[in-house]
């Protein structure tokens, strides 16, 4: 890791290379002045803490499933036990309902516990691996090195990566993983329904496509 001068945000302490300003290759990331294989080697913080990620991601899929059999609930009560005054399916259903209400807050006690160890620690191991990497640079290096830059890549850099493993990616995940296993439940109640919610999905996606680009610049300046 010994080099010549200050490097930008996207370039390395080795080379001196330049992010933002250099080309954009195959593999970068849109507007991040990164590469996908900056984000594998991210992810790759993670490796030593998989087992807290597989057990809060269990955790949460299992309370995604609790969460979507609470209505199922409600409707038998309100179908049946109601409907046809059994207050024997009235009760059942009732009962049912609270007891998966909390399941599901203990397992997302699990999933959020899971969540935040594997943050931090993950970001505590990416803040030793920059320690390390500038205890081996050269004097000369960090006589000409931009002080500003070498704080920047220990301190704000190393948030970001922290906020991309823990909220960035557990959001992403959620919300894909939210959306294939509603549909999936939803499918088996009833796929008319199912198939009109998936009708809005298009004209959605396209509308915050086109929000994006006009608001990008804006957030870029």
């Amino acid at each position: 890791m010994r080099g010549g001068g200050a490097t930008t945000p996207g370039g390395n302490y080795s080379t001196g290379t330049t992010g933002a300003g250099g080309p954009v290759g195959r593999n970068a990331v849109a507007g991040s002045g990164g590469t996908w294989k900056d984000v594998w080697r991210a992810l790759g913080f993670l490796r030593a803490h998989r087992r807290s990620v597989v057990i809060s991601y269990i955790a949460w899929t299992v309370a995604n499933f609790l969460d979507l059999m609470i209505p199922l609930q409600v409707r038998d009560a309100i179908d049946i036990g109601i409907g046809t005054k059994d207050t024997h399916v009235l009760t059942v259903a009732v009962i049912s309902a609270m007891g998966l209400y909390v399941a599901k807050s203990a397992i997302n006690w699990v999933y959020i516990w899971g969540f935040h160890a594997f943050e931090a620690d993950a970001a505590r191991d990416l803040r030793n691996a920059v320690y390390r990497g500038l205890q081996r640079l050269s004097f000369g290096y960090l006589d000409r090195a931009d002080t500003g830059q070498l704080i920047a890549r220990a301190t704000s850099d190393v948030e970001a990566v922290q906020n991309f493993l823990g909220h960035g990616m557990t959001g992403f995940i959620g919300a894909a993983g939210t959306y294939v296993i509603t549909l999936s439940f939803a499918a088996t109640v009833s796929w008319e329904l199912t198939l009109l919610a998936v009708a809005t999905v298009p004209p959605m996606l396209w509308a915050g496509l086109v929000l994006s680009k006009k608001t990008r610049p804006q957030h870029a300046r």
